[in-house]
């Protein structure tokens, strides 16, 4: 391992990232990153794709915050030294990390603050939770890079109620570092930067990276619905803001008619008929199946339930504000 002196979080060490295949963006290359694909990791390191600014992320944020918390707690239970490093393959450049903690036996520590639901996600089923799973391709990284024999995998619960933020509990799972998954690392790294030098597009997952017509054909026809969708998405966009404002004055306008009315339903005069309209509130239905003791999480209890799915197309032009 070649530690790197950056400190993370800078400009330059953002730049370092660039450069090379780090662990938060392995888990792309085996397809289990909820966030982003191979191919836009490949449009990032290519520069035809801006990088997510997950500074704005209140998740990462939040996770940034309470990091540190978890780091300290750590230390001083197991009364271990942690410090946050950048590094690099002794032999293999590209291949970095940026570690949340190594101790002085040079192990890694990946330390993670999810949210609460996901934190007990992980009291209920462990290492074979979904969060801990997804973050192992991330630590086995990790250990590749530092040529470490274990790592460690620790979760913590914030307690955000308290006067001053604690954390609250943490779990701890030690992860032995698996040769034959960290050649597969490794050879996924290779094929993916030789594929960033060389220019050649990994495939695209159909279901999250935005298509574009690969042939004249198919663009020529997607040009002709556009230019007959741009001018009707802006006459859409200027009736809808137009609406609003009726909408507003008409609630403006009508709002006294609601002392006149008093205890009746309805009322009519002058060529106008008023009609006292009362809802209920919404029904929060994922803490109702909670408290029936089934999670609404699970695709098998909510499945019976779900109404039949509809498929069409949602156009918007990119000229006009979201």
């Amino acid at each position: 391992m070649k530690l790197i002196n950056l400190q993370q979080s800078t400009p330059e060490w953002l730049e370092w990232r660039r450069g090379g295949i780090t662990a938060s963006d392995i888990s792309c290359l085996f397809g289990n990153n909820p966030y982003k694909t191979e191919w836009q990791l490949w449009a990032e390191k290519r520069g035809l794709r801006a990088e997510d600014d997950l500074e704005g992320n209140p998740y990462v944020r939040r996770g940034k915050m309470f990091e540190f918390m978890l780091r300290e707690r750590i230390a001083a239970d197991r009364k271990v030294g942690l410090i946050p490093v950048c590094a690099e393959h002794d032999t293999m450049s590209q291949i970095r990390a940026s570690l949340d903690g190594i101790d002085s036996s040079r192990r890694p520590w990946e330390l993670k603050v999810p949210s609460p639901g996901n934190y007990q996600a992980v009291v209920k089923s462990g290492i074979n939770s979904e969060p801990a799973q997804r973050y192992l391709p991330q630590l086995q990284h990790q250990l590749l890079v530092t040529d470490a024999a274990e790592g460690f995998l620790v979760f913590g619960d914030i307690d955000e109620e308290a006067q001053t933020p604690e954390v609250r509990d943490y779990k701890i799972f030690i992860v032995p570092a698996d040769p034959a998954f960290q050649n597969d690392i490794r050879l996924r790294a290779e094929a993916f930067l030789q594929a960033v030098a060389s220019g050649k597009e990994p495939s695209k997952d159909p279901k999250r990276d935005l298509y574009a017509p690969q042939c004249a054909i198919d663009a020529y026809e997607w040009q002709k619905c556009a230019a007959k969708l741009r001018p009707l998405l802006h006459q859409k966009a200027a009736l809808k803001n137009a609406l609003l404002e009726i909408d507003r004055a008409i609630t403006q306008a009508s709002t006294p008619m609601l002392k006149l009315l008093g205890q009746n339903k309805k009322g009519q005069f002058s060529g106008v008929r008023a009609t006292h309209v009362e809802r209920s509130g919404s029904v929060n239905w994922r803490d109702l199946v909670k408290s029936l003791g089934a999670d609404p999480d699970d695709e098998q209890t909510v499945a019976p339930y779900r109404k039949a799915g509809t498929s069409h197309v949602q156009v918007t032009t990119l000229d006009l504000p979201e």
